[in-house]
């Protein structure tokens, strides 16, 4: 009897470390996705990885939108969200403006074996579809670009609005100028010039990395740099911009 009920115990111990398991192929950490400091973010998430900016334009392309549309699908994300996706693929079309140009040349991607390019997230912080790209960083730190379609009910909401002002109306729990959370020391918003405009941006400096992140907002697009602020200071913000493909 005794080894019969270790029997029963084992098999649900089984079962159940193979349910763990199975959640962990399909969710995205935090910090997993760069979102330290997010008490709203989905709980999982799909991506899909492009080699390069070809990949990715051709995966857009109205000829091929249903093929990624059906992946996602296929991973299991939601109908809603496919719906969210697909109007972050046709603004993109329409604006044509969210690759990242540095110097008015398209951002060279890192290349590195073993690691993604340019992955595109299902479900991010804010519920939103987003798009990282990966640039090359002199000394291989994971820097990265982050590029989110606003979707046009919360540009109504101001005629110009500033990241600081734009969160508090999608995640008002989010960290901000007035609550710096768990994971910041300190949040604030700072100007910097880009290379064809002037920005208000919204700063997240950590406790624990000293990398930060950027958020600012560029035409229709929430836009966030991951930063060593060494790396990528204000000399390489007066470089950037973004455009088509």
């Amino acid at each position: 009897m005794k080894k019969k009920y270790f029997l029963i115990i084992n098999i649900i111990l089984c079962l159940l470390l193979f349910a763990c398991n199975t959640n962990s192929l399909n969710t995205i950490s935090e910090n997993e996705v760069g979102d330290d400091h997010n008490s709203s973010a989905v709980s999982s998430t799909v991506s899909i990885e492009f080699d390069s900016l070809g990949e990715l334009q051709n995966a857009l392309n109205l000829e091929n939108e249903n093929q990624l549309f059906s992946y996602f699908l296929e991973q299991g994300v939601g109908s809603k969200q496919i719906e969210t996706i697909r109007n972050m693929v046709k603004t993109i079309r329409l604006r044509n403006n969210i690759v990242p140009y540095l110097d008015g040349k398209v951002i060279e991607l890192r290349n590195e074996e073993g690691f993604g390019n340019i992955t595109m997230f299902s479900s991010e912080k804010y519920g939103l579809p987003c798009i990282f790209y990966h640039p090359t960083v002199s000394n291989s730190e994971n820097l990265y670009i982050k590029v989110t379609c606003i979707p046009d009910e919360f540009l109504h909401e101001r005629e110009t609005p500033i990241a600081s002002d734009l969160i508090k109306i999608m995640a008002p729990d989010y960290p901000n100028t007035d609550n710096t959370g768990n994971y910041c020391s300190a949040v604030y918003n700072t100007n910097i010039k880009l290379l064809d405009c002037e920005v208000t941006a919204l700063v997240y400096e950590y406790k624990t990395d000293k990398r930060n992140s950027t958020l600012f907002v560029y035409d229709n697009l929430l836009i966030e740099v991951r930063n060593d602020p060494e790396i990528w200071g204000m000399n390489w913000f007066s470089t950037l911009s973004f455009s088509g493909f």
